[in-house]
């Protein structure tokens, strides 16, 4: 058992029925954690005593559209004929950077804009919530304490590496992060310094983003030259057994 299931004693039913912790036990229990995992710079405490739990993120993590809408909803909320015309623009403004990522990790130019494209509107809601203050709220909560723990340790590796100072590090209310709202874990795992700058910065730096995704899909098995996710529309009548 890893201890960051010690963590469920600490939780507290409210009154409204969302799942809160004793903060202040819970956190101790991050830094806990923390220290166990080797990670004790004087940076990393500091992220540690600053982070503050966030009410509305539980409400969220409860509500989110991919639970509550049909994928129709789903799609068609967020791929419109305008957001498909900013892409093929933006395709065509970023092609030698896309070309690039093709030849070093096989992925095509478009599944990259379309990933864009759907997790930040390419790059202009990236989300505005404290990373840490999301992952730290929804640690101590019982439904994912086990893995948003062992996220917000991987976000305190990302400032001990110094990618990236925490009070710098918004995302969105679950702690996913940058242009392609990568999750601490696999940021750690995947991202990687595209533009030679010395650290990697999946927020700023257009070529770290699409170099990462690159990183990420290839390590996932992308098959250079085969395609993905055709449209298909089924005959009336078809035997779904």
């Amino acid at each position: 058992m890893t201890r960051a299931r010690h963590l469920a004693p600490l939780l507290l039913l409210t009154t409204s029925g969302l799942v809160h912790a004793d903060f202040e036990a819970c956190r101790d229990h991050l830094k806990q954690e923390a220290e166990a995992a080797g990670i004790t710079s004087t940076e990393a405490m500091d992220a540690i005593a600053a982070v503050e739990q966030r009410e509305r993120i539980i409400e969220l993590d409860r509500s989110q559209p991919e639970f509550v809408q049909t994928f129709q909803q789903y799609l068609d909320a967020r791929v419109t004929p305008a957001h498909v015309e900013r892409g093929r623009d933006l395709f065509d403004e970023h092609g030698e950077l896309l070309q690039r990522v093709q030849s070093d990790f096989g992925v095509p130019p478009a599944y990259i804009v379309a990933f864009w494209g759907l997790e930040t509107h390419f790059g202009r809601h990236f989300g505005r919530v404290p990373v840490m203050d999301a992952l730290a709220t929804l640690a101590c909560d019982q439904r994912r304490s086990e893995f948003f723990t062992a996220e917000f340790l991987d976000a305190l590796r990302i400032v001990d590496d110094g990618n990236m100072a925490a009070d710098d590090m918004q995302g969105s209310w679950a702690g996913a992060m940058g242009h392609m709202q990568f999750m601490p874990s696999t940021f750690n795992a995947y991202a990687v310094d595209y533009d030679d700058s010395g650290r990697i910065d999946i927020w700023n730096s257009l070529e770290d983003a699409f170099g990462s995704a690159g990183s990420y899909l290839e390590a996932m098995g992308w098959q250079a030259g085969q395609r993905w996710g055709r449209e298909v529309t089924l005959p009336d009548g078809f035997d779904f057994s």
